[in-house]
């Protein structure tokens, strides 16, 4: 009968010269013949701030514009919609209860610091860093302050997700 591990080894053989060669022979035929070039054009769809900076021609301006109003809207729920504000903190578990009482106090200051860093090319790290030695120079302490400014971070990034 037949031997398998000749057939085997044969068979292996054959499979390791073939992969080696059929690459060579396919490199001969495609320099005989020449490739025609394919252009194709394709077509993007834009969204309504793409379509404002190609019209402006300043894509950095139309997206703080954008920003910006997602932090004037953060500000005014700050002012005058606090408590709504607190329960999405408390129920995503952000805030605690002491924290939430001395957020509701201080509410003035967060939102007076957010329209004079409004500007800021990163405002959420500038809050992060700076909110605390403003809420503790108030009275709070420091880990409520650290707390509350982690609070402000998460509503800008919330903002920042919603608006963009």
């Amino acid at each position: 009968m037949f031997n398998v591990k000749k057939v085997l080894a044969s068979v292996i053989v054959f499979a390791v010269s073939a992969t080696i060669f059929i690459p060579f022979s396919d490199a001969k035929a495609a320099v005989n013949q020449p490739k025609a070039k394919e252009e194709s054009y394709v077509s993007l769809q834009q969204t309504e701030l793409q379509r404002a900076a190609v019209t402006q021609n300043d894509p950095i301006a139309s997206t703080k514009v954008v920003k910006r109003k997602a932090i004037l809207g953060l500000i005014d729920a700050l002012d005058n919609s606090i408590d709504w504000v607190v329960d999405i903190l408390r129920s995503e578990n952000v805030i605690d209860g002491n924290v939430a009482r001395s957020f509701k106090r201080n509410k003035g200051v967060i939102s007076s610091q957010l329209l004079k860093w409004i500007d800021v090319d990163n405002i959420i790290d500038t809050t992060k860093k700076q909110l605390p030695k403003i809420l503790t120079d108030l009275g709070v302490t420091k880990g409520v302050a650290h707390n509350i400014a982690i609070a402000v971070g998460y509503l800008l990034r919330i903002a920042d997700i919603l608006f963009f």
